[in-house]
C-alpha cells in the first residue's frame, strides 16, 4: 500500500492551546479529517525529556512518550498505521544540530551506545504494552552530520568524511533494540538534501560497508531547500539501483499563503518559509500552489523505479496557530543553542488547514491519488 502520510506530532499540543479543525463549516477532530481525506498513515517524532529543569515544556510539540502513545493510538483506532521518527534528543534534531539529551550529556562512549539501546528498547515495550507498535521507526532524524554529538557527528574535510565507525556503532545499537521488540517493523535512516547524489553515496557507501542493518532510505524534500523534483528524483532512482532499498519520503510540504496571522509573542520568529523565498519556488505560494506541488511530488515518488517509492509524509499539516503557540521556548533555545531566534508558530504557513482550521484545497490530492 502507498503511504500517504501526516506527521502530526504538533497535534496534542495545537488542540490543549485552543486549535480546532473543520470541515464543511463543522468541528471536527482532525485525523477523522485526514482519513477521511485518503490519509493512512502518521508520523511521530520523540524526544527523551522536553522539558526544562523547572518541568515546564519546550513546546514545537512537546513529543515526551505520553504524547506519542496518544496519538498512536489515535490513528490506530482509525486504521492507520504509525512511523516512529526517534530524535534521540529532548529537542529538535537536523543536520545544524544533534544535541544530546541532558540526562545523557556526561555518559562515556560505551555507556552512551548502551543508553541508545536501552532507551529504544524500553520505549518500544512501552509502546507495545499500549497495544500501538509501530510499522516504521526511524533510528535517527535528519542524520546527515550524524547523531548525538560529538561521539556521534560527522565532520567533512577534503571531500572526505570522518566518523562513521562510531555513528555506525551507535545506529547498530537502536536498530538491534528495534528488531529485537518489533521484528516485523521497517527501519529507516533518514537524510536531508535529497538531490544531492555524491552525499547519499558517500554517506550509503559509508554504512553499508559497515554493516548497518535498515530496510529504508528516508529523506526530506523541501523544494526550497532541496533542489528540483526531477534532481530528487534522479537522485532516488540511482539509489535505488546502488541500495537496493526502498525509499520514503519522511518530510515535506509547500506553502499555501506568505500572509501573516495574529501572533501574540513580542518576539515573533515569523515564517521558516517567506517572501524572500519566492524567486526559488517551483509554484505559487497559494492553495492551488500547494495542491500542484502534493500532487507532483505524490507522482514522482510512486513511478520510482522497481516500485521502490513507498510513500510521502506531509510534515506538520495540523499545525496551524495558536495564541500560545511556539517552535520552542525560551529555555528550549537556550538547550538548541538558538537564543538568537524569536519563537511563535513558524510553520502556520505551511499547514493542510487554514488559519482558523478549515480545509485546504490540497487536501483533495489524498482523496485523488
Amino acid at each position: 500500500m502507498f503511504i500517504k502520510g501526516a506527521d502530526v506530532s504538533s497535534l496534542r499540543e495545537v488542540e490543549s492551546q485552543g486549535g480546532a479543525f473543520y470541515i464543511k463549516g463543522k468541528r471536527k477532530d482532525a485525523l477523522e479529517i485526514l482519513q477521511e481525506y485518503g490519509i493512512n498513515s502518521v508520523r511521530l517524532r520523540l524526544w527523551v525529556e522536553p522539558y526544562d529543569h523547572n518541568g515546564e515544556a519546550y513546546g514545537g510539540g512537546t513529543c515526551d512518550l505520553d504524547t506519542v502513545i496518544e496519538l498512536a493510538k489515535r490513528a490506530k483506532n482509525l486504521g492507520m498505521s504509525f512511523l516512529l521518527d526517534y530524535h534521540y534528543s529532548d529537542f529538535w534534531a537536523d543536520p545544524s544540530k544533534q544535541f544530546k539529551p541532558k540526562s545523557w550529556q556526561n555518559l562515556d562512549y560505551e555507556s552512551l551506545v548502551n543508553k541508545v539501546y536501552e532507551y529504544t528498547k524500553e520505549t518500544l515495550k512501552e509502546l507495545k504494552n499500549n497495544d500501538v507498535s509501530p510499522e516504521f521507526v526511524q533510528v535517527g532524524n535528519e542524520i546527515t552530520a550524524g547523531m548525538l554529538w560529538d561521539d556521534g557527528k560527522l565532520t567533512w574535510k577534503d571531500d572526505q568524511v570522518f566518523g562513521f565507525d562510531n555513528l555506525a556503532i551507535l545506529l547498530k545499537a537502536g536498530i538491534k533494540a528495534v528488531r529485537e521488540i518489533c521484528p516485523l517493523c521497517k527501519i529507516m535512516l533518514h537524510l536531508e538534501r535529497s538531490a544531492d547524489n555524491a552525499l547519499y553515496r558517500q554517506w550509503f557507501d559509508n554504512i553499508t560497508a559497515r554493516g548497518v542493518d535498515f530496510d529504508i532510505i528516508g529523506v526530506s524534500y523541501y523544494p526550497y531547500w532541496h533542489g528540483s523534483l526531477d534532481d530528487m528524483q534522479k537522485n532516488l532512482n540511482d539509489i535505488i539501483d546502488r541500495y537496493g532499498k526502498e525509499i520514503m519520503v519522511a518530510e515535506t510540504s509547500y506553502a499555501w499563503t506568505v500572509k501573516g496571522f495574529k501572533q501574540q509573542h513580542d518576539n515573533y520568529v515569523g515564517f521558516a518559509v517567506n517572501n524572500s523565498f519566492k524567486d526559488k519556488a517551483p509554484y505559487p505560494f497559494s492553495k492551488r500552489g500547494q495542491a500542484k506541488f502534493l500532487k507532483d511530488i505524490f507522482n514522482r515518488i510512486r513511478n520510482l523505479k522497481d516500485n521502490k517509492g513507498l510513500g510521502v509524509y506531509y510534515w506538520e499539516p495540523c499545525w496551524i496557530p495558536t495564541s500560545e503557540g511556539t517552535w520552542a521556548s525560551q529555555s528550549a533555545r537556550e538547550y538548541i543553542k538558538e537564543t538568537h531566534k524569536g519563537h511563535g508558530n513558524e510553520w502556520a504557513n505551511q499547514t493542510l488547514f487554514d488559519y482558523k482550521g478549515r480545509v485546504n484545497y490540497a487536501l483533495k490530492e489524498y482523496k485523488k491519488f
